[in-house]
Parts: structure tokens; sequence; C-alpha cells
């Protein structure tokens, strides 16, 4: 699967900040078996996206910090992956 580009402010192991038309993202986790905490902000300061995104543990797996950028974008309906 193809990414979109988003521009990364900050980025480690456990957290991410960036930006994807005009959107802030706010993506990060406690440690690595925790799920990932998702937070999109529109420019005009709604949220759009904003919740814990533990699907992944639900089945049994870790998600990697990319498949949480993935999720927050198609999440909040600023992109897809077809």
């Amino acid at each position: 699967m193809s990414a979109p580009r988003v521009r990364t402010v900050v980025k480690n192991k456990d957290e991410f900040a960036g930006f994807y038309k005009g959107h802030a993202l706010f993506i990060h986790r406690k440690d690595k078996s925790a799920p990932w905490y998702i937070e999109v902000v529109a420019p005009d300061g709604c949220r759009v996206y904003d919740g814990w995104w533990d699907k992944p543990q639900r089945e049994g797996r870790i998600a990697t910090q990319r498949e949480a950028i993935i999720e927050a974008l198609i999440g909040s309906v600023l992109w897809n992956n077809k």
C-alpha cells in the first residue's frame, strides 16, 4: 500500500506529529504494547479523529507507527488507499 506524503514535525518510536492537507496529526502511545492514541485536528480547530486505535491489539498484533498514520488519514476521511 502506498502512503500519502505527510509533513513530519516530530517522530520517535512512540510519538508522531505532522501535517497533511492543513490538518495536524498527533499520534502517540505509552509503550510498544500499548494502542496508539490518534488526534487529527482540522485547520479550524475541529477534531476530526480523536481516540484510541486498538483494532490491531484486538487482532492480537502490534501496529506500526506507519499503520497508525494511515489509520489517522483514512479515519479522518482525508485519504483513501484506492
